[in-house]
């Protein structure tokens, strides 16, 4: 496995890490019911992560008859699987069935239909050989042109013709039947007719026995994704934001929320963006932490913060606590803290004199492979510059609950990689083993202690 991101707490820039995971594709499935017609449409996707937004546009094929049935359009809107679509071409070679095994991807623009050719010049009608029983005159047959023929059938049968314009010969020449001749060679075979219409669908018979299970295919390509590092100088602050990437090619849009963090300080910014292309990347800022001024931003997609909950009422009866009162109402403070099991904090107010304090996380440097995690560690301050060291976790239940940080203090990783194996079974969200192959890489992991998961996940 190849760490996709790295995050370097205190200490110079690292390399870029390689691309991140697939993103949403364009292909899906639907067994909505539908009839091939125009129209707003309402589809339910089996997938709900599909990458189609307001404006593309889409084609549904039918999977039985993908090239005669389909219908297109222009997505209207699509969220957690439920896409509408505007349905404005259709498929000439349609049936009017209600077809429920749609397979959509996106689709192109129709060309502009193009400028009709010149009409070629009418052809001479072809002549005629017409049939009756009695001789030809003015009037039998109707309307003959020059060069057609007449058969007169009866006793005998005669062959009239030319015709020459304005009459027939003055008389027809006799047919004598003669003995029947040897058949003749069969004739090439005619250009076959075209297909006539799809009769009705019959009755649908009884389902056969399932088959056996495909190989599965090969993993699509992997998709744009989200990260990103510049090195803009920027004041940490509200209003907007410009900077300026050092690769491009990631998946931000706009509209979508991001955090700008300095990987050097605690500050950070979040906001909108309002534009992307190429290294260029702006936004909105609207939640800050900090104020410094940076140029060390490291870039990730953030979630959209929480509206605030509603204030409770204050109360009114003997002995409550009231809001407006600033916890006046406490007639000892001291009483109360010691009640609520709060901490003491001396006359100083400094967090050196805070009881009950949590103590800080238990760092070891490491400079030898193979590497032993011990019972207490929490961070393991990696340098070790030769050979490919390895690490083997403990099974997660013997760590308690308690996390684990893998640095690369020396920046070595990227010339000697450290291979991070689980003891037993167990796996790291789902792998045997990690490789840390990038200079200064951080790697936590916890393990889990839940009573129904077991081995550990990276953090």
């Amino acid at each position: 496995m190849t760490i996709n991101s790295v995050e370097v707490i205190n200490g110079s820039a690292g390399n870029i890490g390689p691309p991140g995971p697939a993103g949403p594709s364009y292909n899906g499935t639907s067994v909505t019911p539908f009839v091939i017609s125009v129209g707003s449409k309402t589809f339910i996707t089996d997938q709900t992560n599909l990458a189609y937004l307001p404006g593309s546009r889409v084609r549904f094929s039918s999977n039985a008859l993908p090239v005669d049935d389909w219908m297109e359009g222009v997505v209207t809107s699509y969220g957690t699987g439920v896409m509408i679509v505007n349905i404005d071409l259709i498929s000439a070679t349609r049936d009017t069935y209600t077809h429920s095994d749609w397979n959509l991807t996106q689709a192109g623009n129709p060309g502009e239909k193009g400028i009709n050719g010149a009409q070629g010049v009418a052809g001479r009608p072809g002549n005629v050989i017409w049939t009756g029983t009695a001789a030809p005159s003015p009037t039998n047959p109707p309307s003959p042109v020059q060069g057609d023929w007449y058969l007169q059938t009866g006793a005998n049968s005669y062959m009239w013709g030319p015709y020459s314009g304005t009459a027939w010969p003055a008389s027809g020449t006799l047919l004598n039947p003669g003995p029947a001749g040897p058949t003749g060679p069969t004739g090439a075979t005619g250009a076959t007719g075209a297909t006539g219409p799809q009769g009705p669908q019959g009755v649908q018979g009884t389902t056969g026995p399932t088959g056996p299970q495909g190989n599965t295919g090969p993993t699509g390509p992997a998709g744009p994704g989200y990260g990103g590092f510049s090195t803009s100088s920027i004041t940490t602050g509200l209003g907007a934001i410009s900077l300026t990437l050092a690769s491009s090619g990631y998946a931000y849009v706009a509209g979508q929320r991001i955090r700008a963090a300095s990987q050097s300080s605690g500050d950070w910014m979040e906001g909108n963006v309002t534009s992307y292309s190429g290294t260029s990347l702006n936004f909105t800022s609207d939640l800050i932490n900090g104020s410094g001024t940076h140029a060390d931003w490291n870039i990730g997609a953030a979630g959209t913060q929480g509206a605030t909950g509603p204030a409770g009422p204050a109360g009114a009866g003997s002995g409550d606590m009231l809001r407006a009162n600033n916890l006046s109402d406490v007639l000892s403070v001291s009483t109360a803290r010691n009640n609520l099991g709060l901490a003491t904090v001396a006359s100083t107010g400094a967090y050196a004199d805070l009881s009950g304090k949590p103590l800080p996380a238990t760092q070891r440097s490491v400079t030898a492979s193979p590497i032993t995690l011990g019972s207490t560690d929490e961070i393991l301050n990696v340098n070790i510059g030769s050979g490919a060291p390895t690490l083997q976790l403990p099974t997660a239940s013997t760590r308690a609950g308690r996390a684990i940080a893998i640095k690369d203090v020396g920046g070595h990783f990227g010339a000697n990689n450290l291979t991070v194996t689980c003891s037993g079974a167990e796996k790291i969200d789902g792998l045997a083993s990690v490789v840390l192959n990038t200079n200064y890489a951080l790697l936590r992991l916890y393990p889990m202690n839940d009573g129904v998961n077991a081995g550990w996940a990276i953090w």
